[in-house]
């Protein structure tokens, strides 16, 4: 059961580089939204013509949109494991519980076990098929 447990623990994500990439991706479009605004200032105040502002906007718009792409892939990213550690936490709450396999919680956790000859047992989890799956893996 110990084993198990520890199995399940050993899946759960903890804060990802996505997560810190999201922090650092919002901070840029923050400041690529303050300096599309600056440049508007600019125009307005008559520091830089039409054609200069309108170039430069549109360079800041596209850049805009990529990061805006790239949080959003993050974001789902970021979901998809938050989701995940939430069904190590379901599966560990279950098992966590008890010293002994329920019949539910072999089906639910267990592919296959082996026992051989020797002795020797070999327990094939489905969590590892579940966490690939997740993942896309």
């Amino acid at each position: 059961m110990a084993a198990l447990i520890e199995r399940v623990k050993g899946l759960k994500k903890g804060k990802t580089e996505d997560t810190e990439s999201l922090a650092l991706t919002d901070k840029r479009l923050e400041e690529l939204k303050d300096e599309k605004l600056k440049l508007y200032e600019m125009y307005v105040d008559k520091i830089i013509g039409k054609e200069e502002y309108l170039e430069r906007k549109d360079k800041t718009q596209e850049k805009i949109e990529t990061l805006e792409s790239e949080t959003m892939e993050l974001r789902q990213e970021e979901k998809k494991r938050l989701e995940l550690n939430q069904a190590v936490d379901d599966a560990l709450y279950g098992i966590q519980s008890t010293d002994k396999l329920t019949p539910e919680m072999e089906e639910r956790f267990l592919e296959a076990v082996y026992v051989y000859g020797s002795g020797k047992i070999e327990i094939l989890y489905r969590l590892d098929d579940m966490i690939r799956r997740e993942l896309g893996m």
